[in-house]
């Protein structure tokens, strides 16, 4: 689920530090803070290290979004419990800490995200394959015998013919991130479906 990475700071990250964590996560989604500063404060909190690491970066920001974007706090909670596994009691303490630094600067979230998706020029979606591959050895890669799912993404760019390939190689690690990222677009899809069904017609 989107938020399931979050239940890594328990181990990765003890309660006290966990204020700074949100608040540089907040901090970089509303271009308050740069990347450079993003990473200076992970690396700081001892997490670039972790391999667990970037999968709980990506559950952060797809909370900060929601809280930004006024999610409703009571379905934030169940998920982080039901979904998750997060004890109820460190669930309310996350949900705390991420409000604290998120709500302060919720319409400059909100903003920036806006304006970068505005300006954004990206390709569409065409069409995908995978396949599985089993790395005995390479010139690039250090561990031998180690699977790898090769993604292959066809995409065009508006108002234009030409199809383009971009073959990715993914770990076990980056497939499970990227998924996590799906989920995390395809509810935040629903949630909006859900606020228009909600609305009422003018």
């Amino acid at each position: 689920m989107s938020l399931s990475n979050l239940k890594h700071l328990a181990t990765l990250l003890p309660e006290a530090r966990r204020p700074a964590f949100f608040e540089a996560i907040a901090a970089h989604l509303s271009e308050a803070g740069s990347a450079a500063h993003l990473s200076a404060v992970l690396s700081k909190l001892g997490l670039e290290t972790s391999d667990a690491a970037p999968s709980l970066i990506l559950s952060a920001k797809i909370l900060a979004c929601r809280l930004a974007s006024g999610a409703e706090t009571s379905e934030i909670l169940s998920e982080l419990q039901n979904d998750a596994g997060v004890a109820a009691s460190m669930a309310q303490s996350v949900l705390q800490c991420a409000e604290i630094a998120v709500l302060s600067r919720a319409e400059e979230i909100v903003q920036a995200q806006r304006h970068a998706a505005a300006n954004a020029a990206v390709p569409y979606l065409v069409d995908f394959d995978w396949q599985l591959q089993y790395v005995l050895s390479s010139s690039t890669i250090v561990r031998q015998r180690q699977p790898l799912v090769v993604l292959d993404l066809i995409s065009r760019q508006a108002a234009h013919e030409a199809e383009t390939s971009n073959v990715l190689e993914l770990t076990d690690g980056d497939l499970t991130a990227m998924l996590d990222a799906c989920d995390g677009a395809s509810g935040a899809l629903e949630a909006i479906a859900k606020r228009k069904a909600a609305s009422p017609a003018t």
